[in-house]
This record gives structure tokens, C-alpha cells and sequence, in this order.
């Protein structure tokens, strides 16, 4: 979850599980989440528009 110490640390006095750092030492670390539906990502819509504009809806061809 949100809270897994994998992730990094959350109180000062404890270490990160992943890379043993300190909270002024440990980034914080990636992780994600198994969700049961696909979810588009805001931050690519528009560019996945702007591709989809440049392919034929019926053959997928490359239009010019």
C-alpha cells in the first residue's frame, strides 16, 4: 500500500526498508498498484490524441 516503509521512511527515527537511508538520506522509492481497470494518465492524453489523429481509424495506415 501508500504506507509500505519499502517506499521510504515516514517518522525520523526509522530507516528505509529499501535502500537503509535515513529520512534526510532515503529520495523515497517507486512503487505501484495493481488496479482493477486501466486508467489513462492524464499527463499523456494529449499526446496519445495527437498520434491517434496521424493513423486511419479503419487500416492503420500512417495518413499523410
Amino acid at each position: 500500500g501508500l504506507a509500505d516503509p519499502r517506499l521510504g521512511t515516514m517518522e525520523r527515527e526509522m530507516k528505509c526498508q529499501s535502500c537503509h537511508g535515513s529520512s534526510k538520506d532515503c529520495p523515497g522509492h517507486f512503487g505501484h498498484i495493481e488496479l482493477a481497470k486501466p486508467v489513462y494518465h492524464v499527463g499523456f492524453i494529449k499526446t496519445v490524441v495527437q498520434i491517434m489523429r496521424c493513423v486511419c481509424f479503419h487500416c492503420s495506415r500512417l495518413l499523410a
